[in-house]
């Protein structure tokens, strides 16, 4: 059995783990803890910074959101595709220059060959530029009709300037479209400073779909609604994509074997103090998880059942808010000194109920953006 302990140090805004006492607790095969905080109640009481493991969440279906059953994955393959001739080409139609988050924008096109003949049956999906170079794009892959006509929704699922391409596999190597750029706007103005934001390297790999579980034992009725809410706000700031892979029975941080994490991707739980220690003191949210090198591989989210939260995503103590704080730990976020970024350690309510410019431009820095792993 894993204990999981946590070290209260001072107050403040930072989170100092006592590395020594965590990696004695928590070190598995291959496997090292990462910082991990809580979400405090407000002023004039100020949180001392937490110290363990990241936290993430989990999120319920949502259109455009997430990849669900049925859908296709960044690199899957279609088994009615098949490989389009040597010297093939792609055509795509222009796009909107800037529009709206998850703004239903068709890519229209055609494969053809050499001479210009239609190539049907092929093969297609979208690729987007990257820090690391092409990135496909979590379910946008299909097969080009009898004519070679296809259709294909371009990347308005998160916030920034997205060059893309559609790419069909050959029998010697990938015919690629011109690229296209679009520019997916925020629907509010975020506040306070771009450099406000501080982030763990460590990250989940944006190109393959991150599983969530919800432990519903003592969780409100609308946990499911409410983490699917809190998900989709995430995957608009980072790119990444998250699929429901059902209830389990884990506590994160809790005296449960591996901490009450599940064994990839991200558990959420909602519970009490007498479960978890670390929630008996301020805090009223927990989050943490384990990294493998530069990759983040399971991680948790607990809230405190017995606070009285607010309804909603603004406000302090809102239960939205929470989630939010918790979830940008879980991602990699760290606390910051900026009262108007989500990631202030005191829970006195983010303006807009969302990530703001320092929490956005951290979650870019290990989103898609960032490239694969």
């Amino acid at each position: 059995m894993i204990e999981l302990m946590f070290d209260h140090g001072n107050t403040g805004s930072s989170c100092a783990p006592n590395g020594h006492e965590l990696n004695a607790l928590l070190r598995g095969p291959g496997r090292v803890p990462i910082a991990e905080s809580e979400m405090n109640r407000p002023a004039p009481r100020r949180l001392s910074a937490l110290c363990g493991a990241t936290l993430v969440a989990a999120l319920t279906l949502l259109p455009g959101s997430i990849v669900g059953p049925g859908a296709v994955a960044a690199g899957a393959v279609v088994p009615s595709a098949r490989l389009a001739p040597a010297g093939a080409r792609v055509m795509v139609s222009p796009v909107p220059r800037r529009v709206a988050l998850d703004r239903r924008v068709v890519v229209r096109g055609q494969v053809v060959d050499g001479s210009g003949a239609p190539v049907g049956g092929s093969g297609v999906e979208v690729e987007v530029s990257t820090r690391g170079g092409w990135a496909a794009v979590p379910g946008s892959t299909s097969v080009a009709d009898a004519l070679g006509r296809f259709r294909l929704p371009a990347p308005t699922f998160y916030y920034g300037r997205h060059v893309f391409r559609v790419v069909a596999p050959t029998a010697t190597g990938t015919a690629v479209s011109p690229s296209r750029a679009i520019t997916v706007r925020t629907p509010f103005r975020p506040a306070g400073r771009a450099g406000a934001g501080r982030v763990d390297p460590a990250r989940f790999d944006p190109c393959t779909a991150v599983p969530y579980r919800i432990n519903f034992s003592g969780a409100p009725g609308n946990a499911r609604s409410l983490v699917a809410a809190a998900l989709h706000k995430a995957r608009a700031a980072t790119g990444l994509t998250f699929v429901y892979a059902g209830s389990y029975a884990g506590i994160p941080f809790s005296r449960q074997g591996d901490g009450g994490l599940p064994a990839s991707g991200i558990g959420f739980a909602w519970t009490t103090p007498r479960e978890v220690r670390g929630l008996a003191g301020s805090a009223i949210g927990l989050g943490g998880g384990w990294t493998s090198g530069r990759r983040r591989t399971s991680s948790g989210v607990v809230i405190d059942r017995t606070f009285h939260y607010r309804r909603g995503w603004t406000g302090a103590n809102s239960i939205g808010g929470l989630v939010l704080h918790e979830l940008g730990h879980a991602l990699g976020l760290e606390h910051v000194s900026d009262p108007q970024q989500q990631m202030y350690p005191l829970d006195i309510g983010a303006p807009h109920g969302d990530y703001n410019r320092g929490d956005l431009a951290a979650l870019r820095r290990i989103g898609l953006d960032a490239g694969c792993l």
